[in-house]
Order: C-alpha cells, then sequence, then structure tokens
C-alpha cells in the first residue's frame, strides 16, 4: 500500500514548540511517525484477514499480537519523538548561543573598530605633539642662536674697545718709554765725567757745575773748551785749573769739552 492512499504527505507540519527565532518548530513529516502508522496498519490487515478466513481463535491472537507490536512500537515511537524534542530543544539552545556569539562578535568587532580608531586618534594627537615639540625647540634654538650672537657681538666689541684702549695705552707708553729715553738720553748728556765730549751728540750746551778735583791729580782739576777736536792748541776756546767747586758755560757753537781728575759734571740751567 503506497503512502499517498493514506493522504500522507511529504511536507512539514508546525509544531508547538519554539524555535531559537520564537517561531514555532515544524513538526516531524509523515514518514517520522511511520512506527506510530504501521500497527494500526498491521491491526486492520489481520483483521481484515481473519474476516476473510472465518477462523477467530487465530484472529483473537493476532490481534492481541498486533496489539502489543502496537504498544511496544508506540512506546518506542514516543521516546523517539522525546529524543527529537529534546534534540530540537539542544539545537534551538545552540542556535540561541550561536547567535549570541554572533551577536559578541559583532560586539567585539565595534570595540575593535573604535580602538582602532581611538590608535589613529592618539597617533594623530602624538604626531601633532611631536610637530609642536619640534616647532617650540627650533624657535628655542633661533632665539638662543640670535641672543648667542648678539652677546657676541658685545664681546667682540667690547673685546675692540678692548684693543683700541690697549692700542692707546700702548701707544701712551711708548710715548712715554720715548720720553724717558730721552729724558735718560738728556741726562745721560747732561751729567758726564773726564774725557771729550762732543758738544750736540754726548753732552748738551749749558751751565755745568763741578764739585771740582776728584783727588786723582795734586795740581788740580783741569777743564778746556774747544773749537775742533784735532787736538791742536788753535782748537782751545778757553780753559782752567781749579782746586774746588767751579761752574763752566758750555756753548752750543763749541766742537767739544775736556774734564780731566775733576768730579763728575752736571748741568745746572
Amino acid at each position: 500500500m503506497s503512502d499517498e492512499s493514506h493522504g500522507w504527505q511529504d511536507a512539514t507540519e508546525p509544531m508547538p514548540s519554539q524555535g531559537p527565532q520564537g517561531e514555532e518548530a515544524p513538526r516531524p513529516a509523515w514518514w517520522k511517525r511511520r512506527p506510530v502508522l504501521l500497527p494500526v496498519t498491521a491491526l486492520v490487515a489481520l483483521i481484515v484477514g481473519a474476516s476473510l478466513g472465518g477462523d477467530e481463535e487465530v484472529l483473537e491472537a493476532d490481534l492481541q499480537e498486533a496489539r502489543a507490536a502496537a504498544v511496544s512500537l508506540e512506546e518506542r515511537a514516543e521516546a523517539e519523538t522525546e529524543r527529537a524534542d529534546e534534540a530540537e530543544q539542544d539545537l534551538a539552545e545552540a542556535e540561541d548561543r550561536i547567535a549570541e556569539a554572533e551577536d559578541r562578535v559583532s560586539e567585539l568587532e565595534g570595540d575593535l573598530a573604535d580602538a582602532a580608531d581611538r590608535a589613529e586618534a592618539a597617533e594623530r594627537d602624538a604626531d601633532d605633539a611631536l610637530d609642536a615639540a619640534r616647532d617650540e625647540l627650533e624657535n628655542e634654538r633661533d632665539e638662543m642662536l640670535a641672543d648667542a650672537e648678539s652677546e657676541a657681538d658685545e664681546i667682540v666689541g667690547e673685546a675692540e674697545d678692548r684693543v683700541a684702549e690697549l692700542d692707546d695705552r700702548e701707544s701712551e707708553l711708548d710715548d712715554r718709554e720715548s720720553e724717558l729715553a730721552q729724558a735718560e738720553e738728556r741726562e745721560t748728556m747732561t751729567t758726564f765725567g773726564n774725557g771729550v765730549h762732543v758738544v750736540g751728540e754726548e753732552i748738551e750746551p749749558g751751565t755745568y757745575r763741578t764739585d771740582g778735583p776728584d783727588g786723582s791729580n795734586p795740581a788740580g782739576c783741569y777743564w778746556e773748551r774747544m773749537s775742533g777736536l784735532g787736538g791742536d792748541a788753535s782748537d782751545r776756546i778757553t780753559n782752567g785749573l781749579v782746586s774746588g767747586p767751579t761752574t763752566v758755560e758750555i756753548s752750543g757753537s763749541d766742537a767739544g769739552f775736556e774734564s780731566a781728575s775733576c768730579s763728575e759734571w752736571s748741568i745746572v740751567e
């Protein structure tokens, strides 16, 4: 006997249990309910067969056997149905957990996207801070360089002023040294001892004084003004032999002056 003769279809029928999305889960198809349908079919077949055979005892025995088989099969069908319901419930729970996991994954993906945005923003802030720090350091370096250059210019100016001052001081010292040299030379040319001295080169013209004899000649202190340095008697302008202090005027026209056995001569005017 075909399944279509009993009006069964392969399409699923709705069941009262709820699925993972809150909708009613579909009931098992007709072939899943065959453990219940088969005993009924067998029972009907036995009754029909017994009626046709006319053996009531056999019919009764077969009927009892068919009923027992039907009860056993029904119990098995109920057990299978319970396991199927449990499996469907486990499947629904698994689907709920999968949905929760997907939601969690979506949430984590959102958190990851937010973290990436924050990291990008932090990187931009770090770049901005680094650029600002570089600009500040560059400005500070420029200011320090400008201050250093200004200070260096001031130092150079002060050094140049000091050099000019030292140059002036050196010039003054040179002038002073020249004056001292001239004074020493003049002192040398205005103070002399015994010997022949060239007027204008070794001694200055002027009035000179001596304390007299130096004790080297008992005759006394001899002096002589000369018009020439040849040693001739004609070169003698005037002379003298003194035993005590004396003063002699040496003219600028004199060629020389001789002193013998006299103390040191010094200009008096």
